[in-house]
């Protein structure tokens, strides 16, 4: 493995502090990038047992604006009047399982109670460890195999990329399609941005890294495409079994992959000491608060090291406030805060349309003289 970035150890980001002095427990995090494939990973995987959600309350939404269309490029795809089984891996599969379920189709969503005897509040992470061959030939006996399984954003969660995919094809009827959503990380790798890295995502794909994943556990490629939201972008590959169809899609370049991968590490030292720069020339005119309190902000403040620039956090969530980010303590308030503080500069932790800025809530609630900016590098209000 090529070693791109070495974090050192760090807290984990959903577990927001009672206090600020409070004992954290902490993980090594570093990115690795294989020589082979090209695709980027994390060195060490957090046990999953420990990202477990701890808070009812902490609920992770991931983008839905494209699913009506998916399903009717799905159908279109697949042709014929059949009346087909779809199945999902986990609860984030549900919104596409209902909206196929609307179209006339049967479909469920596995069970973690019921078909992977597990209980508590757990999510992908806990999936993605217990599903395995066995377990998934023993769902498809007593609820027969599907024609469609889908998978978005657990490919990501996974430790065993082949241990998935073998599970997936029990699952699969001989002539079943599986769907795989991820978070396209190609254009946070090529445009620097380090909120990428998070302890939950064992996997950063490109589209070829996931191409060249997926024929590697026997899944060929008949869709893919790109998909820009708000809030992340996505890539989504409809793929089958059958190695002699023609693939779709685009050319997996190995070079290209590693080339990205040694600028990613080359360049995260200049960029942590242009945001240091940055924070202490606005330290000088007033507070620095951060606006959004999620794993992307948390993971910019910590991976940066730029707690001891910042002042407050703020966010809308009540469980949230009175509460401390792990690793650099700051206090998360209301956003009232914001106005009583008049700080010179907001973080923005969240995606935000730059227009929005012109509004009036915007304008109601950072008053004026303040300048904002967001912590993603491609967003226009990024600074470095």
């Amino acid at each position: 493995m090529i070693s791109l970035l070495d974090l050192g150890e760090q807290p984990l980001s959903a577990r927001l502090l009672c206090t600020q002095s409070a004992k954290e427990q902490t993980f090594p995090i570093g990115l690795v990038q294989d020589p082979e494939t090209g695709l980027i990973q994390l060195e060490n995987t957090v046990p999953y047992v420990e990202l477990v959600r701890q808070f009812d309350w902490a609920v992770y939404r991931e983008p839905e604006a494209h699913l009506d269309g998916v399903v009717e490029r799905f159908l279109q795809y697949r042709g014929g009047s059949d009346r087909l089984r779809v199945v999902g891996l986990s609860i984030k599969d549900w919104s596409l399982v209902e909206r196929f379920q609307q179209a006339g189709h049967s479909g469920w969503v596995i069970d973690p109670s019921e078909d992977l005897q597990i209980s508590g509040n757990c999510g992908v992470e806990t999936i993605q460890a217990v599903l395995s061959e066995s377990i998934a030939s023993s769902i498809a006996q007593v609820r027969g195999k599907a024609d469609l399984v889908i998978a978005r954003h657990i490919w990501e969660h996974t430790y065993d990329l082949q241990g998935l995919s073998s599970a997936v094809h029990h699952l699969l009827k001989d002539d079943g399609l599986l769907l795989v959503e991820v978070p396209d990380c190609e254009p946070l790798i090529t445009n620097l941005d380090y909120t990428m890295i998070w302890e939950e995502h064992s996997y950063y794909f490109t589209s070829g890294t996931l191409l060249n994943c997926l024929r590697q556990g026997g899944f060929y490629s008949r869709l893919n495409t790109k998909i820009r939201s708000d809030s992340e972008d996505l890539i989504l590959i409809l793929a089958d079994t059958d190695h002699q169809n023609t693939c779709t899609g685009e050319k997996f370049s190995l070079p290209k992959e590693l080339e990205n991968g040694r600028s990613y590490s080359m360049h995260f030292e200049q960029t942590k000491r242009a945001w240091k720069t940055c924070l202490q020339e606005f330290k000088k005119q007033g507070p620095i608060v951060l606006f959004g309190v999620g794993h992307l902000s948390i993971s910019f403040v910590n991976y940066l090291n730029l707690g001891g620039y910042i002042d407050f956090a703020v966010d809308d969530n009540q469980h949230k406030q009175g509460r401390y980010l792990p690793g650099s303590g700051i206090q998360i308030t209301p956003t009232d805060e914001i106005r009583r503080k008049r700080p010179s500069l907001i973080l923005l932790g969240f995606a935000l349309d730059p227009n929005m800025l012109s509004r009036s809530r915007w304008k109601e609630m950072i008053g004026n003289g303040v300048t904002v900016k967001s912590i993603f590098s491609s967003n226009p209000l990024s600074t470095p």
